[in-house]
């Protein structure tokens, strides 16, 4: 008999021979040894010397030594962290997300490096061009989403990566790259393509108008306008320097209306065009709404002559206009029974759409001023052009003796008005008039489509607002 150790592991060729004296006979044969079968007693495809539950199929791992298998341990490395919520379950030093931010040259972006969060956690980017370039791509995870200015990771639940890539801006103008409309950011940090806020429309929301103007020529700087409606706006150099991007920006309000449009322009010191961005067509602006209830409302363009009623220029019949009176407050009076609606005269109306009628087909006023007759005490006015005019550019005509009508400066000094102007807040923002007046850091200005509050002190039964046109 032979009983082979586990060191006789392998085949072995036998030669039995076998003899009678006279006859004989050979036969070979093979014999393997093999080592002996491991021992799995649960049959879970771990050995018992390696599972440390050899008698239980459903576990045959623990990483932390707790005397709890890994799948029904919740915290496989003991370190606190749930495994679902840890980067790294089997490392007990390691439960963070990573977050790696790169930027390439012409920027940077905020924070850069490599940020650890936990499970769950938000991270936000800032990207910012350098001057002279603008953001050409962010990639997430090595996916673009766009030229986008800022990005926010939330609920981090993976490791992730963002990139800021950046270019060389154009010689000219171009514009600026972020969310939203082009070259367009509304104040208050809300959507720019409206005037809602929490869903409801809100009149004295401030927009903020931007180009970004790129000049290597070392000439003198051209002008920078916005055009808006068809009207020129002086842009302010906000930032940066022409030669290597200056950033111009223009701030206003805006009336209600559905279809603001606008393009940016270069202009030398005789006023010639010498770029036009778009070349051809306008971008679209923002869609501002009238609040809900009550609004105070004008209508600009060249309609005095056409004898418009309320519904066509208003958008509802529930409109009123206001009658001064030197022995009362004044009182209103339906629209359509006194007259028909003329630019220069403000309204108190009721929303019934959410937008004012454009009025394109007639046109803007072709005179260089147009003069709005007002009487002492309170007056309900609006701009007549589709352009903003500044409260302290308007003149005060006083009687019919053909003396010059007065600087606005000098009628407010002389008492013959009150220097200043009340819009309506809307019922759901405060249900007030709001007073503005010039101060250090703005001014005055009547926006398209809206109505004011102002107060004449002047007892001659002539006196008239002489507002200068805006250049179209």
């Amino acid at each position: 008999s032979w009983a082979p150790t586990a060191a006789q592991v392998g085949t072995y060729t036998v030669t039995f021979t076998v003899s009678d004296g006279s006859l004989t006979d050979t036969e070979t044969v093979e014999i393997t040894v093999s080592a002996a079968a491991p021992v799995d007693s649960d049959g879970d495809g771990v050995v018992d010397s390696a599972d440390p539950f050899p008698a239980d199929s459903s576990e045959w791992q623990d990483s932390d030594l707790d005397g709890i298998g890994n799948n029904a341990d919740l915290d496989d490395d003991n370190d606190g962290v749930s495994d679902t919520e840890d980067s790294a379950p089997l490392d007990a030093a390691i439960s963070l997300w990573t977050i790696s931010a790169s930027a390439g040259a012409g920027g940077a972006i905020s924070p850069a490096g490599d940020i650890f969060k936990a499970y769950g956690t938000s991270q936000s980017y800032v990207v910012v061009p350098e001057t002279g370039y603008g953001i050409s791509d962010v990639l997430i995870d090595g996916l673009s989403i766009g030229a986008a200015d800022a990005y926010l990771f939330a609920e981090i639940q993976n490791h992730h990566s963002i990139e800021a890539i950046f270019e060389m801006l154009p010689a000219g103008l171009s514009l600026p790259v972020g969310p939203g409309l082009p070259g367009i950011d509304r104040v208050d940090g809300g959507a720019d393509d409206t005037n809602l806020v929490d869903g409801s429309p809100k009149a004295d929301l401030e927009y903020l108008f931007q180009v970004t103007l790129q000049d290597y020529s070392g000439a003198d700087v051209p002008q920078v306008y916005l055009v808006l409606n068809g009207y020129a706006q002086r842009m302010v150099l906000t930032s940066g320097a022409p030669e290597t991007g200056a950033l111009f920006s223009y701030k206003t309000r805006l009336g209600p209306l559905e279809d603001h449009l606008f393009h940016y322009e270069t202009r030398d010191e005789y006023g010639n065009v010498l770029e036009r961005l778009p070349i051809d067509d306008d971008l679209a602006g923002p869609r501002v709404e009238l609040m809900e209830g009550r609004n105070l409302v004008g209508v600009p363009g060249n309609i005095a002559a056409e004898y418009l009623i309320a519904n066509e220029t208003l958008g509802t019949s529930r409109a009123y206009r206001w009658i001064p009176s030197e022995r009362s407050n004044g009182s209103y009076e339906r629209v359509d029974s006194g007259g028909a609606v003329v630019p220069g005269e403000g309204y108190v109306i009721r929303r019934s759409d959410p937008y004012l009628p454009l009025l394109a087909g007639f046109g803007e006023i072709e005179e260089d001023v147009y003069e709005i007759e007002v009487s002492t005490g309170w007056n309900l006015i609006a701009n007549p052009f589709s352009g903003n005019v500044n409260l302290s550019d308007i003149l005060v005509e006083i009687g019919s003796s053909g003396e010059p009508p007065l600087l606005w400066a000098d009628a407010v000094s002389a008492a013959q008005v009150v220097d200043g102007m009340y819009y309506y807040s809307g019922k759901e923002w405060g249900n007030r008039n709001v007073f503005e007046a010039d101060s250090a850091d703005n001014k005055a200005v009547l926006t398209p489509r809206i109505g004011y509050w102002i107060y004449v002190n002047a007892a001659d039964e002539s006196v008239s607002l002489i507002v200068p046109k805006p250049i179209n």
